[in-house]
């Protein structure tokens, strides 16, 4: 069961799966410090939709997660600023973000501070703007070790000036950064 609206704040959500499929027909707003983990779920975003953290809100996705929003001309993840800080997105190692047609992460507004770590993939996604694209100078951008961040129509990853990223110093991974 889902809050709608704002009323899930200081809340911690934990999803496990196995091979179930989650369909969101609505924005999913994390944020106020809710803490959200997928785990073995394929998370099939509906035309239009999106998931949006913002005001400290975090989304962890695990083993054997894939997000996809095939059908929207939009944004799959979304880190906004929204009350304060913006959100923390993880994709952890096995997860992936893939068959977006649009930017897959970011429109990030000013004055957001947010985190983006992966560790996971995140491929074939058609955006011609990047595949992760961050438009505000706050905002961390960490690859870890086995980080995938390649086969996208674009840019993969585009931050702007002032954009912090971080790659491990065991990197084995592939990523395209553009600037």
């Amino acid at each position: 069961t889902y809050e709608s609206g704002y009323g899930a704040h200081h809340r911690v959500f934990v999803l496990e799966g196995n091979g179930y499929e989650l369909k969101l027909n609505q924005q999913m707003h994390i944020s106020l410090n809710s803490n959200f983990t997928f785990n073995n779920v394929k998370v099939n975003l509906n035309t239009n939709y999106n998931i949006l953290l913002g005001a400290g809100g975090k989304l962890t996705l695990g083993n054997n997660t894939v997000v996809k929003n095939a059908n929207s001309d939009y944004y799959a993840i979304g880190l906004e600023n929204r009350n304060g800080d913006g959100g923390a997105l993880t994709l952890l190692s096995g997860s992936k973000v893939t068959g977006n047609k649009s930017n897959v992460l970011g429109i990030i507004y000013a004055g957001c501070k947010s985190t983006i770590k992966i560790e996971g993939e995140i491929t074939g996604n058609t955006s011609t703007a990047g595949a992760v694209r961050v438009n505000n100078s706050n905002v961390s951008v960490i690859l870890g070790k086995n980080a995938n961040v390649t086969g996208n129509t674009s840019k993969n990853i585009r931050p702007t000036a002032g954009t912090q990223v971080t790659i491990a110093s065991d990197f084995t991974g592939s990523a395209g950064i553009s600037f």
